[in-house]
Order: structure tokens, then C-alpha cells, then sequence
């Protein structure tokens, strides 16, 4: 059984720099996130996978900044 803590869709955009659920569908569509998992007409995703698209978001604003 999985066991990883599921982040709500609420919450993912918050993490990700207060961004819109139509970024997210954008997102979802370009393979930047995986698809959600649906719980209740609701979308979630793993912890795991938010946190890489902030690291990714990190490591690609060092680029452009060095």
C-alpha cells in the first residue's frame, strides 16, 4: 500500500508560487506534472512530485541568473 502523503490541488498551487488551476491543467498537459489523482471529483497529487517541480523551478532560476 501507498503510503505517501497526497497533496490537494489547493495546497499545490499555493506551493508553487500561487499559480491558477488552468497553469496546472497547462502543467499536467506539458509533463511538467503528473496527472492527479482523483479522489472525490478532486484532484491530488503525490508530495514527491510537487517538490520536484519546485526544485526544477529553483535550479532553473539559478541558471538564468548566473
Amino acid at each position: 500500500m501507498n503510503t505517501e502523503k497526497l497533496v490537494s490541488s489547493r495546497t499545490a498551487r499555493t506551493e508553487l508560487g500561487d499559480i491558477s488551476e488552468m497553469t496546472i491543467w497547462r502543467w499536467v498537459q506539458a509533463g511538467i506534472l503528473p496527472q492527479p489523482i482523483k479522489i472525490n471529483k478532486r484532484n491530488y497529487w503525490p508530495a514527491s512530485a510537487i517538490e520536484r517541480v519546485k526544485t526544477g523551478k529553483a535550479e532553473a532560476r539559478a541558471k538564468a541568473a548566473a
